[in-house]
């Protein structure tokens, strides 16, 4: 039997100053301002990955239903734009919009494209990438449709109109 320490358990020990620095950054941007920033960094990440990084054999045969729609370079400059989009909406609320359907529509055409490659025997572990940038699909779907905590406001500016 393996036996930890009492003082693993309390909820502070384990990665507490990762979850405060989360905790920092939600409260900060909201909940949906902080998942624009982690979608931002990860979409770019990605899409630099096509634009500037090398194409191996292998990449351009598990991605060729993709490549054969558009070319790997404009599909990395999507996923860097909607990476763009994605940070700036952190910022700025009334871009979130445009930043949540840039990136359903991102990954839903990437779990598609994996998909149709694997039911035609194209891919043989394409359906596994279909699933997963389809399940980034839905997540971003439903963190698109978190309520943000309304701030509270004193009775006298709301009638100020301030």
């Amino acid at each position: 039997m393996v036996y930890l320490p009492i003082s693993l358990l309390k909820p502070n020990c384990l990665l507490g100053r990762e979850f405060e620095m989360v905790n920092v950054v939600a409260k900060k941007f909201g909940k949906r301002g902080a998942a624009c920033i982690w979608f931002g960094i990860v979409f770019i990440i990605i899409g630099l990955s096509f634009v500037i990084g090398e194409q191996s054999p292998t990449l351009k045969v598990n991605l060729q239903f993709l490549t054969n729609v558009l070319p790997l370079d404009v599909w990395g400059s999507f996923w860097t734009l909607g990476g763009i989009t994605f940070l700036v909406a952190a910022f700025w609320k009334r871009l979130e919009l445009v930043a949540f359907m840039l990136g359903i529509a991102i990954t839903a055409n990437w779990s598609v494209g994996y998909a149709i490659q694997a039911a035609f025997g194209e891919s043989s572990r394409g359906w596994v990438s279909a699933a997963i940038y389809g399940f980034f699909a839905v997540l971003i779907l439903l963190i698109s449709t978190w309520a943000e905590p309304v701030a509270d406001v004193e009775m006298g500016d709301r009638e100020n109109g301030s």
